[in-house]
């Protein structure tokens, strides 16, 4: 559940509105939304998916585990680990061999996922325990 923290919510729908017509925020913009959903990286990153689950992936605790092997919070609240974050599962999905995963997750879903949502479910599950790390 979403907790805003501040009083004037009017820069946040204003970088939600951007996000929504297809423009890539920056760090300060990313802080912002930070700052307005209850101090979370993560609560921020899946308002963001919402908006435009296009452009934006999930950013939680298990897929930062995949990634790095590791469970560091103070990690994983670092805005510029999401931008990160963000860059790679952008490389990840211009692979020409990445439709076919896409593809496969869609079928398991039961339903069209989206590029960065196929990303962010395989890092999320092969997070958990005895899974190894890329």
């Amino acid at each position: 559940m979403f907790e805003f923290r501040v009083d004037d919510l009017a820069p946040a729908i204003a970088i939600c509105n951007q996000v929504k017509a297809g423009h890539q925020i920056g760090a300060p913009e990313l802080e912002r939304m930070v700052a307005t959903i209850n101090n979370s990286l993560v609560g921020a990153s899946k308002l963001l998916h919402f908006i435009n689950p296009h452009q934006y992936p999930i950013w939680d605790s298990r897929v930062y585990r995949y990634i790095t092997g590791k469970d560091n919070y103070y990690q994983l609240c670092k805005t510029q680990n999401y931008l990160s974050y963000l860059n790679l599962c952008t490389e990840i999905t211009q692979d020409s061999r990445f439709a076919t995963v896409q593809e496969s997750i869609s079928k398991k879903m039961g339903y069209v996922v989206t590029a960065f949502r196929a990303v962010e479910v395989v890092m999320f599950e092969c997070s958990g325990e005895g899974s190894h790390p890329v």
